[in-house]
């Protein structure tokens, strides 16, 4: 009887997710700033702590501890507000003089009507450990976005509290090839802001310009594929957000909990890289330069928005290409270049052991097709990294060699 009453409450939880209202929310994930630099991340291309988000398949290469981790960026029309900033400063603090005036200085932001201003802040709690196909943590995002169109305003954000766990199988290790399968489970807790306002309702207080908070718990998971050959090249293969959704459990602004369920769209992507090490072709190379090596990758994410091309809602198929590079010296410094979205990115890491700093500048599409909504992206990295010891775990043990 209790196995038929179990089976019951499980068949009702699975029939609430079923028919309930569901909405679309943002894909849960931690974005490194090293991959914002070099064109997004890679399904074919990690190695590190970001494995948990990018391809739970490279959990058996990761062997990294992150103790600490603060990744604030800015999105917006970066060189505008730059322009702007001052002029509208003075401005406001009440002085005179060329460019003070406030709506020239807005107005030259503000370009044809349109206005994107975001923050994406990571950490600064972000603790995790992967070691030799197993991998778990717990991280925290902030995201916020105000875009402004004519005279319609939308806001959204979020709040993200992860808790990933994942796992990496080592299907085959012969001479030259490898091969693992993995999975992510990522429990989270999120608190959504999604609001949009006109200006006809800031005119006569007649508008409701009230913010409705839910706070969703929920379950994503990933699964990828990662194939190496001589450790030089890679393929990667994805199903990110294979079965994402989340629940409200309540709202922070104290008003009644609705039956929606919301969820993350799933995404396939396909990715390959190659890396050309320096000492593999030149072996009386200068003791600096027996570590430089350059990386090149290319990515094509949300595959199955092909089959959506013609639908006005889904973005552009190309806007899914990502291409990057990665040129390593010294075993720490690192320059990276990149493309995704139609629009170029370039990044520069420092990481001599423990501490890493990365920082990357790069072009964002908030449009469906290129060129519609284009911003500019800020990023920058500071964390605190540790090598962990390398198990001998069971799943760690090829079942083929």
């Amino acid at each position: 009887m209790k196995k038929v009453t179990t089976l019951c409450l499980i068949f009702l939880c699975f029939s609430a997710v079923l028919f309930a209202e569901q909405k679309r929310m943002a894909p849960l994930g931690f974005p490194s700033t090293a991959g914002n630099g070099m064109g997004g991340p890679h399904a074919a291309y990690t190695s590190d702590i970001y494995a948990l988000f990018v391809n739970p398949a490279a959990l058996q290469w990761a062997n990294q501890a992150s103790i600490l981790e603060l990744s604030p960026a800015l999105m917006g029309p970066l060189d505008k507000l730059a322009r702007s900033g001052s002029g509208l400063t003075d401005a406001l603090k009440g002085k005179s003089g060329s460019g003070s005036n406030p709506f020239t200085s807005l107005a030259n932001i503000i370009d044809g009507g349109k206005l994107s201003i975001g923050l994406d802040m990571r950490g600064p709690l972000s603790a995790g450990y992967t070691a030799n196909g197993l991998g778990f943590g717990l991280f925290s995002r902030v995201f916020a976005d105000v875009r402004v169109i004519g005279t319609d305003v939308d806001v959204t954000g979020y709040v993200d509290m992860m808790l990933p766990f994942g796992m990496s199988f080592n299907v085959v290790r012969l001479q030259d090839h490898e091969l693992a399968a993995g999975f992510v489970l990522k429990p989270f807790v999120r608190a959504i802001i999604d609001k949009e306002l006109s200006a006809l309702d800031f005119v006569g207080g007649n508008g409701d310009i009230s913010i409705n908070v839910p706070i969703l718990a929920g379950m994503g998971s990933d699964l990828g594929v990662l194939y190496r050959f001589k450790r030089d090249l890679a393929l990667g293969l994805t199903l990110g957000d294979l079965y994402t959704f989340g629940g409200r459990m309540g709202n922070i602004t104290g008003t009644s909990v609705d039956n929606e369920i919301y969820r993350v769209p799933l995404s396939l992507n396909l990715g390959a890289a190659y890396t050309f090490r320096l000492a593999n072709f030149w072996e009386a190379a200068p003791r600096a330069l027996q570590s430089a090596y350059i990386a090149a990758m290319a990515d094509w994410r949300s595959m199955n928005n092909i089959f959506t091309w013609n639908d006005r809602l889904h973005r552009n198929p190309i806007l899914d290409l990502g291409l990057g590079a990665e040129f390593g010296f010294f075993n720490f410094l690192k320059l990276r270049v990149g493309f995704r979205d139609m629009l170029p990115a370039i990044g520069l890491g420092l990481e001599p052991k423990v501490f890493k700093f990365n920082v990357a500048l790069y072009g964002k599409e908030l449009g469906s097709e290129p060129g519609i909504n284009s911003t500019m992206a800020l990023d920058i990295s500071m964390a605190l990294r540790l090598e962990t010891k390398k198990r001998n775990w069971p799943w760690s043990k090829p079942f083929i060699k």
